[in-house]
């Protein structure tokens, strides 16, 4: 979840702006209305299938005046808007399959594993794309911030 959703986030970021892609992420609520149906686990009925499409319309009508889907500035807003859905999707996905899976007993402890795997994994998968000679320390605000306080 965190690294298909995250990482997709990230990577989309490189192609479209920051508040388009918070946007196009408002789409996870119709997802999982269309994967989960509601709550006693029957599918999606009509009414669901039908505020779902008019969902993905009103998020289509509150981007699409201002996107110019053509190339510019090396940036392709297309590709960017396809992998945020992707990802919106394996987001949902993970979010519905974490409602049945087992958990450990404390909430904390649960959101830490999550927290680390998904951190562990972005670590290798920038590493595996050749994102590590381009990342510098004194970029990062809190090395920044210690670095303030151990001076």
């Amino acid at each position: 979840m965190l690294l298909g959703g995250n990482g997709g986030v990230t990577i989309s970021e490189q192609y479209i702006d920051s508040g388009l892609a918070a946007l196009i992420v408002a789409v996870v609520p119709i997802y999982i209305v269309l994967l989960g149906g509601p709550r006693d686990g029957a599918p999606a009925g009509a009414n669901h299938v039908d505020g779902a499409c008019r969902g993905f319309v009103g998020v289509g009508i509150l981007f699409g005046p201002g996107l110019h889907l053509h190339s510019s500035g090396g940036r392709n807003p297309a590709i960017g808007i396809s992998i945020l859905l992707v990802t919106s999707f394996i987001w949902s996905a993970g979010s519905l399959y974490s409602r049945a899976a087992k958990h450990a007993a404390s909430p904390f402890l649960t959101a830490a594993q999550q927290m680390i795997c998904g951190g562990i994994l972005l670590l290798l998968a920038g590493v595996v794309t050749g994102e590590l000679p381009r990342f510098h320390p004194g970029s990062v605000p809190c090395y920044r911030l210690a670095h303030l306080f151990i001076s």
